[in-house]
Formats: C-alpha cells, sequence, structure tokens
C-alpha cells in the first residue's frame, strides 16, 4: 500500500469512528471490498492494453474524472462487465 493510502485509510477510520473511538467492522469490510474491485478492474485494463498497473490505474482514475464519476463505480461497472476495459483509452 502507499503512503497516500495508508494516510487516507487513516483519516477515514478517524471520521468513522464511533463514541466509543471504536471503527467500524462494516466501514472495514467496505473498505477492502471497494479495494480489491479497483484491483481487478486496475488488473483488467492491464490486459487489454498491455500496459503496466500504475499506467492502468491512471486511466482508470482519469475515465472516472472526465466522466464525473466515482472510481469504486467505473471498477465496479469494468468488473461486471457493464463496461468494457476498452473506453479507457488515453
Amino acid at each position: 500500500m502507499r503512503i497516500t493510502d495508508i494516510a487516507t485509510s487513516a483519516l477515514l477510520a478517524a471520521s468513522s469512528t464511533g463514541h466509543d473511538g471504536q471503527i467500524s467492522d462494516k466501514w472495514i469490510t467496505e473498505l477492502t471490498r471497494t479495494r480489491a474491485v479497483i484491483h481487478q478492474a486496475t488488473g483488467m485494463v492491464v490486459a487489454e492494453f498491455a500496459i503496466p498497473a500504475e499506467q492502468a490505474l491512471a486511466r482508470l482514475r482519469g475515465y472516472a474524472f472526465a466522466t464525473g464519476r466515482l472510481l469504486d463505480d467505473v471498477a465496479a461497472d469494468l468488473v461486471a462487465r457493464r463496461l468494457h476495459p476498452g473506453v479507457v483509452e488515453a
């Protein structure tokens, strides 16, 4: 995990704690599921274009930004085959 991912996770966890300061198990489960879907979608773009994972993730992020969507939603659509990996062409 990159340092930015760790920092983001820590900030989100801090804002997701309950009154007793405990992090919600639901929040941790959701974060893990979302990360897995993004990794799967990245792999699909890697396979489609034969590019490194960093470039594939950048294309996913760029497509999400250009279309005004969340990266999580774009990744979920790719994994569910509602989008073809070719749509994130640079």
